[in-house]
């Protein structure tokens, strides 16, 4: 008798139409991120240039690279050097190249700042501890600068291919650095393999 009642022909149209409005109230909200923007200041060139510092590895003939080499000097190397200069360094990344070429086994640290953050970077570097003892095991052949004097790359988008549009080539480096809120986090690749520079 009751399902009679509430499922007759009117009250069932009434009782559908009450359900389609409560229903129509509710809705779930989706909570938006905010995805952090790089301040006005970091994106002022003026000043600023990409740097590299590349370290040459031994690669004995007819063995694998020693790509654990790049896992190494990322975490111990570069990472400390991250921490210390998380202001001044606007993008970073790392990479790493191993072919039979006149370049060989290679690993780069490729960042953008300013001269004064390069000239102490590279300082750093070079009296770095665990890179004395690489070189003295002949794991490490030698390490290289991109040279101070010359400018070879005043923009962020100097490093990007100039078929590119200009909005790719101008964000690409934050794309690869994964931003600026993250910089001791993120850049460092994988040992899954590259080739090429």
């Amino acid at each position: 008798m009751v399902q009679r009642l509430l499922f007759s022909g009117s009250r069932k149209i009434y009782l559908i139409l009450l359900i389609s409005l409560l229903s129509a109230c509710t809705h779930r909200q989706i909570p938006v991120t905010a995805h952090p923007q790089p301040d006005k200041a970091v994106l002022n060139d003026v000043g600023k240039s990409w740097y590299a510092a590349r370290f040459s590895l031994n690669w004995e003939k007819g063995q694998e690279p020693n790509w654990y080499l790049g896992t190494l000097l990322a975490g111990e190397v570069i990472s400390p050097l991250l921490e210390q200069y998380t202001q001044q360094l606007i993008c970073w990344r790392v990479h790493r190249r191993a072919v039979h070429d006149q370049t060989g086994h290679v690993f780069s640290f490729i960042f953008y700042s300013s001269k004064a953050s390069a000239v102490s970077i590279y300082q750093q570097l070079q009296s770095n501890q665990l890179l004395a003892q690489l070189k003295k095991d002949q794991l490490l052949l030698k390490v290289s600068y991109d040279p101070l004097a010359i400018n070879l790359g005043a923009t962020l988008a100097d490093t990007s291919d100039a078929a590119w549009p200009e909005s790719v080539r101008k964000n690409l480096a934050f794309f690869y650095d994964g931003g600026k809120s993250n910089v001791a986090g993120s850049g460092a690749k994988d040992e899954a393999g590259y080739s090429g520079e």
